[in-house]
């Protein structure tokens, strides 16, 4: 790889040097979760819980979300 500089004055200077790129591997590490406080609905009413307030992504990756243990 080279770097050319020069002036106004028509003055210029080059260098090269090597440059290595290592592909080195991303760890994966899954989002971060703190504790969901006791929620509580009430039969025939929708229940809605901001899941994303309690979810931090760790590696920029898109989070989805998946319950579990709903009642019938």
């Amino acid at each position: 790889m080279s770097v050319y500089a020069s002036d106004n004055d028509g003055n210029s200077q080059v260098k090269t040097f090597q440059l290595v790129v290592e592909n080195l591997p991303v760890p994966e590490t899954p989002p971060a979760i703190i504790d969901v406080p006791a929620q509580a609905g009430t039969v025939g009413t929708a229940f809605n819980l901001a899941l994303a307030s309690f979810v931090t992504p760790t590696d920029g990756d898109a989070v989805t979300y998946h319950v579990s243990g709903l009642p019938a």
